[in-house]
């Protein structure tokens, strides 16, 4: 049935932290905002299960220090409190067994027999050639990557540190981090992942789970679940977006969903280039263990990250008492991710068969994963992460500079418009919102 118009100042399409965030920015400026999802919940790839006492992290995993955007919101929200500081203990697998290392302390990376000597210095002379230089640019911004945009992310890393560090540990980050490899992205990813290790910049989590971020935006933005929009088209001076029951009128729109959501919209759009970046998969398994459960392979680390060259299923664990402990109440909660082969071919699967696959290659690396498991939950993303390729950083650059000259009534926001992770998002969004700015008045009175 069909409730009429609905009308507002800006309406955004998808209520993830995207689309959150830039609602909360013409909010705080006096905007009237309206945000449509299609899920009969916010925060998309950042939201958190809480059950049994523990809090699973859906989606996104963590944040970081070095984050530059992020890190403000999360003060302007009331959330800076809840951040924690995770173990700095890391795992990778090399030879199929886990070997620790502390990445604050590079000479672990030999001690644990993870890189040779030889290795480890011709890396470490690759990292002072060019990690002061990249701490000082902006991370969260592909646009300004332009430089390293016109080749492999691979060839980069290899000319820099060396074969066998990119072999065992830049690629692992790649996959363990964005389910991807350093070979399919632009040099842009592998020199901003080098400028966050030259800032020394902390992994941290949020007590209450990544979700307190996204749940505290929706708190701040009129939203409507289960609505989906099925078209957006510019009309009289303003946009119209069509959902199954209404229409809402809006001086503009912000379109916040993932690539291939954002592609349907707008058929045929002539950004069609930037509408079409890859994305890799995952399936994200939450495995929870009795309070007695013990591994000595990952005791202290928070995170196990699978190079490619070992990738069968698993591409990084999460042990989240490492993580927070707040968000494991008594034993242990892993959080498996796979890789995107593995949640392509168990695409179809049903949970139960891609619990027992997990469990299968869990158990190769941590003989103890099999024992004391109390449930399990799993959580699938079709589009996780968009891939950096090459050429993505002018793509990005091109569309910011037509969106500011022909100023038009439909804005993209979203991870394919930056980088693949929070701080780039939250960057694209608030940029999305300012455009929206220069189109509709703040509400008076």
């Amino acid at each position: 049935m069909n409730r009429g118009t609905l009308t507002t100042g800006v309406v955004v399409i998808g209520a993830g932290l995207a689309g959150l965030t830039a609602a909360y920015e013409l909010r705080a400026r006096g905007v009237d905002v309206l945000v449509l999802e299609s899920a009969d919940r916010p925060g998309g790839r950042m939201s958190s299960d809480r059950a049994h006492g523990f809090v699973v992290d859906r989606g996104a995993q963590f944040v970081s220090t070095g984050y530059e955007r992020l890190m403000p919101l999360l003060r302007r929200l009331g959330l800076a409190d809840e951040l924690v500081p995770t173990s700095t203990r890391a795992g990778f697998v090399r030879d199929g067994e886990i070997v620790t290392v502390s990445p604050a302390n590079p000479a672990t990376f030999v001690t644990a027999g993870l890189l040779p000597a030889g290795a480890a210095l011709r890396a470490g002379a690759g990292f002072a050639r060019t990690g002061p230089r990249l701490r000082r640019r902006a991370l969260h911004d592909l646009a300004q990557w332009q430089d390293l945009d016109t080749r492999s992310g691979d060839g980069w890393s290899r000319a820099v540190f060396g074969d066998v560090f990119t072999d065992r540990v830049m690629d692992a980050m790649v996959s363990g981090f964005y389910f991807q490899n350093v070979a399919g992205n632009s040099a842009a990813l592998p020199a901003i992942l080098t400028g966050f290790t030259a800032r020394r910049a902390a992994t941290m989590a949020l007590r209450r789970g990544l979700g307190a971020v996204t749940e505290a935006l929706a708190e701040r933005a009129p939203l409507l679940l289960e609505t989906p929009a099925l078209e957006v088209r510019e009309a009289g001076g303003g946009v119209e977006v069509a959902t199954p029951d209404r229409t809402i009128a809006a001086g503009a729109a912000v379109i916040a969903t993932p690539g291939p959501a954002a592609a349907r919209l707008l058929p045929g759009s002539p950004d069609s280039g930037l509408l079409s970046t890859p994305y890799s998969s995952t399936i994200l398994v939450a495995l929870r263990y009795g309070p007695r459960w013990r591994s000595r392979r990952l005791d202290g680390v928070y995170g196990v990250l699978v190079p490619v060259t070992e990738l069968r299923t698993v591409a990084a664990i999460g042990v989240e008492s490492g993580k927070a402990r707040a968000l494991v109440p008594e034993g242990e909660l892993l959080n498996v991710m796979l890789s995107e082969s593995a949640a392509s071919r168990l695409r179809d699967a049903g949970d139960d068969t891609v619990i027992e696959h997990t469990l299968d290659e869990l158990a190769a690396l941590v003989p103890e994963a099999r024992s004391q498991v109390t449930g399990a939950t799993v959580h699938r993303w079709s589009a996780a992460l968009p891939w950096t390729p090459v050429g993505q950083a002018a793509r990005v650059a091109a569309y910011r500079e037509s969106v500011a000259a022909a100023a038009p009534r439909v804005i993209l926001a979203g991870d394919y418009l930056g980088l693949p992770f929070t701080d780039s998002v939250v960057h694209t969004s608030q940029w999305a919102a300012a455009q929206a700015l220069r189109l509709v008045s703040p509400r008076t009175g």
